[in-house]
C-alpha cells in the first residue's frame, strides 16, 4: 500500500495538468552514489500493474518491479525555502546519499 498526502496529491495533479498527461509513472533508475533514484514520468495512459487514483482524472502508475521496493511507503511534498519536490518516506530503504537523491534497499 502507498499513502499519498493531500499536499502531494495536489502537487501531482498540478504537474500532470501542466504536462497535459493523465498519469505519472513512479520508477527507479540506477543512478547516484547509493544505487537508485526515483523517477516521475508523465504518461498518456493509466495502465500498469498498480494504478492509484489521485482523483477522477489523474493516476499514479507503479509497475511490479518497482512496487516491491516502495510498498508501505508514503509520498509527501517536501518544502524547502526555495523549492518543492515529491519525496518518498520508504521503510524499505537501507541507506541514502547525503543529498537524499539516491537510495539503496534492504
Amino acid at each position: 500500500m502507498i499513502d499519498i498526502t493531500y499536499e502531494a496529491k495536489q502537487y501531482i495533479i498540478a504537474m500532470l495538468e501542466r504536462s497535459g498527461h493523465p498519469a505519472v509513472k513512479l520508477g527507479l533508475e540506477e543512478q547516484g552514489c547509493n544505487g537508485y533514484k526515483y523517477t516521475w514520468t508523465p504518461l498518456g495512459f493509466n495502465i500498469g500493474d498498480h494504478v492509484i487514483e489521485i482523483d477522477h482524472d489523474h493516476y499514479l502508475i507503479i509497475d511490479n518491479d518497482v512496487y516491491k521496493y516502495v510498498d508501505n511507503s508514503a509520498i509527501v511534498l517536501e518544502l524547502s525555502r526555495f523549492d518543492k519536490k515529491l519525496s518518498i518516506i520508504n521503510p524499505n530503504v537501507d541507506g541514502s546519499c547525503g543529498c537524499g537523491e539516491s537510495v539503496n534497499f534492504k
